[in-house]
């Protein structure tokens, strides 16, 4: 709520001169617009809310790279710019399992689950400017999270500097397996691995799985 953020920011303010607060995407949570309110009662510090466009591990990554700006002694002009730059270089996936969770939160509609049950479709969804909508899919109900991961790993440009966060729902063994993979590419430092948070994990399912990719070619690594 406002007066969580509210509390959250005057703890804040009496130990820093100014906070970069970054969130999941107003189209999908009222996060934002609660941090946004809350910042505009504050005026003892600058506070900048920030829509990530991104959710999960994706989020967790846009994130890093800006403490690494914080770290390295940019200004905070330098750390927007740097934000807007992980926010543009940052794609996340999800791999359901199964829609079951997804229908029953009310993100997807049921007459979507039929036809994919129909067609053996398993539907990989990402943050867009319209909300969490499919972006891809793959076929078939054996080896899903195996044939997700090859649909990502297709997608990625492996020519630059990478980082790489997966995010599972019960499934650690399997995003360990993703990790090794991963690390034989953009190495041990590069990849990360966690677990879904529970607003996602109700609507992904236990299964679930979430592969954040960001590329590192921006102006804090010129």
């Amino acid at each position: 709520t406002p007066g969580d953020f509210l509390r959250q920011y005057q703890l804040l303010s009496s130990h820093y001169k100014q906070v970069v607060s970054i969130h999941i995407p107003k189209n999908v949570s009222g996060t934002y617009q609660s941090a946004l309110l809350a910042s505009e009662k504050l005026d003892s510090m600058p506070i900048s809310v920030i829509d990530s466009h991104n959710g999960s591990i994706g989020l967790g990554l846009i994130a890093i790279r800006i403490a690494e700006a914080i770290i390295a002694g940019k200004t905070i002009e330098e750390i927007h710019a740097i934000t807007e730059e992980a926010i543009k270089n940052t794609t996340l996936y999800i791999g359901l399992k199964t829609l079951d969770f997804v229908v029953r939160g009310g993100r997807l509609p049921a007459s979507i689950k039929k036809i994919t049950d129909l067609l053996r479709i398993n539907p990989i969804l990402s943050f867009t400017s319209k909300g969490i909508k499919p972006v891809g899919k793959t076929f078939g109900r054996n080896n899903i999270m195996k044939k997700f991961n090859n649909f990502v790993e297709k997608k990625i440009n492996w020519n630059q500097p990478l980082r790489i966060g997966i995010s599972h729902a019960n499934c650690e063994e399997k995003a360990f397996e993703f990790r090794n993979d991963f690390i034989q590419k953009i190495g041990k430092e590069n990849v990360f691995v966690s677990e879904v948070g529970p607003g996602l994990g109700a609507h992904a399912g236990p299964g679930a799985m979430v592969i954040a990719a960001q590329t590192l070619r921006d102006s804090l690594n010129d």
